[in-house]
């Protein structure tokens, strides 16, 4: 990977985390069902599950509350594509192998 792509991922990153809550929630809520849950916590965990507990965002509870169910991975990584993750970001959040290593680390932190 050369210096350009990890630039525009870092930019991309920071474009994503500078989006305020309701304007995440006003994204999701144009996909439907399970697939609005899932991008919902997904969006959740890569934004906002790192922030002190006094910094809270409580805006996507009722998703996170929801019973996980399975989606579609297309459908998944399509959605966050249009959210305005990078192509390399969406794979990498609909690779369950790469989800569950960065629950281990971030549980391990």
């Amino acid at each position: 990977m050369n210096t350009d792509t990890l630039k525009s991922e870092a930019q991309i990153k920071r474009e994503l985390s500078e989006r305020e809550p309701e304007e995440w929630l006003r994204i999701i809520k144009t996909f439907r069902g399970n697939l609005r849950t899932r991008l919902a916590c997904l969006v959740w965990w890569d934004i906002y599950s790192m922030r002190e507990s006094k910094h809270r965002v409580n805006h996507f509870d009722p998703f996170l509350a929801a019973p996980y169910q399975e989606c579609c991975q297309d459908k998944l990584k399509a959605a966050l594509l249009k959210c305005g993750y990078s192509e390399t970001m969406a794979t990498q959040r609909t690779t369950v192998n790469y989800a569950t290593r960065m629950m281990i680390e971030r549980a391990n932190k």
